[in-house]
């Protein structure tokens, strides 16, 4: 009776163990306007500017063919680094190129910051871009925690 209880309870561990591993991890559809929004009620927003596809073009090296929606808000003041960016890409392969596209373009307004403005910079220094599923998304605030915690609950 021991082996047939054991063996039971061996056969129920393995089958929640694969239950488990099966979630998937892809985030649902997510409007990134929506997310936007969220992010705006919830942290002082400076005055933004808002890229357009030109601009993403010009700016930050992105196909926009690789784009299937973006809400991307730089600040309108030289003097501040503040910026949000939300993007979904068409498929995975796409999202690599936007996400690469995007740390190139971090990387430059670093470098520009960190001997122009050093306090700028300490708010950007450690803001990496980050990718879950198709999406692409980062942000550069003095309210970064905040707005990562947005980014949580819908890409994570």
């Amino acid at each position: 009776m021991k082996r047939i209880t054991c063996a039971i309870l061996a056969i129920i561990s393995i089958l929640c163990s694969f239950t488990a591993c099966g979630g998937d991890n892809t985030p649902k559809e997510v409007d990134v306007n929506a997310v936007y929004n969220e992010v705006a009620a919830a942290v002082t927003i400076p005055d933004f500017i808002e890229l357009t596809e030109n601009d993403i073009v010009d700016y930050v090296a992105v196909d926009t063919a690789d784009l299937k929606q973006m809400k991307v808000q730089i600040s309108a003041e030289a003097i501040s680094a503040d910026q949000i960016v939300i993007c979904e890409a068409v498929d995975a392969a796409a999202a690599e190129r936007v996400v690469a596209a995007f740390a190139t373009y971090l990387d430059s307004v670093k470098n520009q910051f960190k001997n122009y403005l050093p306090s700028e910079y300490a708010k950007m220094e450690d803001t990496e871009v980050q990718r879950s599923g198709n999406y692409v998304y980062y942000a550069v605030s003095s309210e970064a925690d905040k707005i990562e915690d947005i980014f949580d609950k819908y890409f994570k």
